[in-house]
């Protein structure tokens, strides 16, 4: 009988004392000529702060919404607190743990579900903002 192909090669010590955990993540969009990202390979520990630095295009949005589960790596693998961000299941669970917040939160989806209807709103206008 042929050995069962391993799911990983991170141990699940590694996987559940790290918060998060990427292994030759690589994602590409549908219809692009190249990957978005390709090989990121990381451990983010308990208690540290990471700051993504690149130019436009480098991949950084892309790996935020990785590591958020709002997408799903096209090759290698992902863990936030020892959960796969591959299984539909646990997106919830993921979350709980990753979020994300927007370069411009106003202009995010959460906008109309938290925000009154009418122009009176405590949003202020974009003019104003400037």
């Amino acid at each position: 009988m042929p050995a069962r192909p391993k799911e990983n090669t991170v141990d699940m010590e590694r996987r559940e004392s790290d918060k998060i955990v990427a292994e030759g993540v690589h994602y590409t969009y549908q219809d692009a000529d190249g990957a978005a990202l390709g090989g990121v390979d990381m451990s983010v520990h308990a208690g540290e702060f990471l700051a993504v630095l690149g130019h436009n295009g480098s991949g950084k949005s892309t790996l935020a919404k990785l590591m958020n589960a709002l997408y799903v790596p096209t090759q290698g693998n992902l863990w936030v607190v020892g959960l796969d961000t591959r299984n539909d299941d646990l997106v919830f669970d993921i979350r709980q743990h990753a979020g994300m917040v927007f370069q411009r939160p106003r202009a995010a989806f959460v906008r109309r579900t938290c925000c009154p209807a009418d122009k009176s709103s405590a949003w202020p206008s974009r003019a104003s903002s400037r």
